[in-house]
């Protein structure tokens, strides 16, 4: 048993990100009759450091454009993190009607930074669903 305890301890403290919150919301219409997923992730980086450098998200396997917040404002790529700074990671991807067969179900984010020049991954899959949006 506390070996278990110990494991653990060393894992939350290893760790300098962890989710606290994700959501997901579908969207349909639009221009071109696409319909797509946007994903927020809520973060906490438990460490004060400039050594943290949040690299690419993948969704289902495909790289995708993202976009760093904290407290609604838009991070630089070069800002130094504070000690249990709350963070938003926005992302999302876009189906063409006619690539619905390629559309996977599931739900695979990956966030790949680096904490000290260490390749770190930290995966989500349990969204909370938003309601749809429908564009005209």
């Amino acid at each position: 048993m506390k070996i278990l305890i110990i494991a653990f301890l060393f894992f939350c403290f290893t760790n300098p990100v962890s989710v606290l919150k994700s959501t997901k919301q579908e969207w349909k219409g639009g221009q071109g009759k696409s319909e797509g997923v946007n994903y927020k992730i809520q973060v906490i980086v438990k460490k004060s450091s400039a050594n943290i450098n949040f690299k690419s998200v993948t969704i289902n396997n495909k790289e995708c454009k993202f976009n760093l917040f904290k407290n609604n404002n838009l991070l630089k790529k070069d800002y130094v993190f504070v000690g249990n700074d709350t963070l938003t990671i926005s992302t999302g991807i876009t189906y063409k009607v006619e690539e619905n067969k390629i559309k996977v179900s599931s739900d695979e984010v990956k966030i790949n930074y680096t904490y000290k020049n260490k390749q770190k991954i930290l995966e989500v899959n349990k969204f909370e669903k938003l309601t749809t949006l429908m564009y005209p």
